[in-house]
């Protein structure tokens, strides 16, 4: 049980590099500072929007296949 928690956070935690995101996508979340999946996908909309992210770019994250 213990492995699968394990393999779970770090799936979960896994880097944003990992994502299959647009170059765009990707530079705007570099630029915000997020590092994981995690920080990414706990955002709502409005954070993205103070963050600067396009709409684009928002709709891009939003429509992820996790």
């Amino acid at each position: 049980i213990m492995q699968q928690l394990n393999l779970t956070n770090s799936m979960i935690e896994s880097q944003i590099d990992d994502l299959y995101i647009s170059v765009r996508a990707l530079n705007s979340i570099k630029k915000a500072g997020i590092k994981t999946t995690d920080e990414l996908f706990s955002l709502d909309t409005r954070q993205m929007t103070l963050l600067n992210f396009s709409k684009r770019t928002i709709i891009e994250i939003l429509n992820y296949e996790r």
